[in-house]
């Protein structure tokens, strides 16, 4: 449950845990009516009254009605932003410290990954290397992806895309190049696509594992992976491919990230992904997680990335945005948290074995189904939905099976009797 924090604590919190966007105030709003603002300096503990002349960035333009769920976390912090913060840098794998950029989407997160990984890079290498960082910065360019992968629609989220071509044809020169190897495809980012190693497909396998002999990340500035693809078809990687792909990472200084926007939040019976994946002597600890989708529990827009402390802008309003902390997601989307958290983890599992019954690709409760055809499969898609069950498509031949965590048995157990009789129509 959110504490109600003093606005000294909001203020230690938010800057302990909330990437540097545009916030150079000390001021904590409280309260709201009409056109004037109530709040405390939290370095003093003075209550002011301030005549509002920003309508929340643009936002309340009829002003205000006592709440203040709409005004930008991005701006001034609040008590619902901030724990939830601290939430996330809590729960999301690695104990090193943490720093958390909120916004409304998964291109968002995915975005501010990208973002953080560029500003990283050439703050550190302008620092260390000074008039020769430019010629640095060229050599060390590319972002790597896989085949198969979708991480949003927004430009640099876009160019990572590799899984249907209407994606990204008419938005890059390269026409929505599927190709995977070492070519560079001059996106609104520099990206190659390596070939995606799916459990259990050895033609995929040893397609990835022929690509790393010859040292993609050599020129790479960061790899972004889905441990399990979701719009690629609901593919799950290899593991020892992604111990592999770690140690090559840190072999050649590329950042890891990892995005957990549709497999975050119990979707595969664990908070995280991250949590079925051993690298080393523990599980996989990206440099940057992006979260989004179940994070708001369907009731408000909400994403975050959630980076090592060390990722985090170093100039104040190199990313930011308008939305972003607003209390009302915020709230939505610690609930969320704390209601995942409560479940039971024996009724849960046997809503997983349920479903792993019937469809045994994937993991936890996001699994697929293959039919021969893309034809075949979208018959029965449709056949689903006029006998009361709605599925996804996914991949070129797959549905995909993505239910809410708390299903009941009742309703899991019809769900698949409907899909099993369309089937074998």
């Amino acid at each position: 449950m959110l504490r109600q924090l003093s606005p000294a604590a909001i203020y230690y919190l938010g800057k302990k845990y909330i990437i540097n966007t545009t916030i150079d105030s000390d001021f904590i709003p409280l309260y709201a009516e009409g056109s004037r603002i109530w709040g405390v300096l939290a370095e003093t503990g003075e209550l002011v009254e301030l005549v509002d002349f920003c309508s929340g960035i643009g936002v309340t333009v009829l002003g205000h009605n006592g709440k203040l769920l709409m005004i930008p976390g991005n701006e001034w912090f609040n008590n619902a932003e901030v724990q939830l913060a601290e939430k996330l840098c809590a729960i999301t794998p690695g104990k090193h410290p943490k720093k958390v950029f909120f916004c409304n989407s998964g291109a968002e997160s995915v975005e501010a990954a990208i973002k953080m990984c560029l500003a990283r890079r050439y703050h550190n290498y302008v620092r260390v290397y000074g008039d020769e960082a430019e010629a640095r910065l060229q050599r060390k360019r590319v972002f790597c992806a896989f085949g198969g992968a979708f991480h949003g629609r927004t430009a640099y989220a876009l160019s990572l895309n590799c899984s249907k071509k209407k994606h990204t044809e008419a938005f890059f020169a390269d026409r929505g190049d599927h190709s995977c190897g070492m070519k560079v495809k001059e996106r609104a980012i520099p990206v190659r696509h390596l070939p995606f190693p799916e459990k259990g497909n050895w033609q995929s396998i040893a397609a990835f594992k022929e690509m790393l002999e010859q040292q993609p990340f050599a020129d790479a500035t960061a790899m972004v992976v889905e441990l399990i693809q979701g719009e690629g078809g609901i593919r799950v990687m290899d593991d020892d491919c992604l111990r592999l792909l770690v140690e090559e990472c840190r072999k050649h200084g590329v950042y890891l990230v990892v995005d957990e926007v549709q497999t975050g939040m119990m979707r595969t019976g664990r908070m995280f992904a991250c949590e079925y994946f051993r690298v080393g002597d523990g599980f996989l600890e990206p440099d940057i997680i992006c979260l989004s989708k179940a994070l708001g529990g369907g009731r408000a827009p909400i994403g975050a990335t959630i980076a090592r402390a060390e990722f985090d802008f170093l100039v104040s309003g190199e990313h930011s945005n308008t939305f972003g902390g607003n209390a009302m997601a915020s709230e939505a989307a610690f609930e969320t948290i704390e209601r995942l958290e409560a479940l039971d983890s024996n009724i849960l599992n046997s809503r997983i074995m349920l479903l792993a019954t019937f469809a045994g690709e994937g993991l936890g409760l996001m699994r697929r189904v293959v039919f021969p055809t893309a034809k075949e499969r979208n018959a029965v898609a449709k056949k689903a939905r006029m006998n009361g069950l709605l599925v996804i498509p996914a991949g070129e031949r797959a549905i995909r099976l993505m239910s809410p965590v708390n299903i009941s048995l009742k309703d899991l157990g019809e769900g698949i009797m409907i899909l099993k009789r369309c089937m074998a129509k």
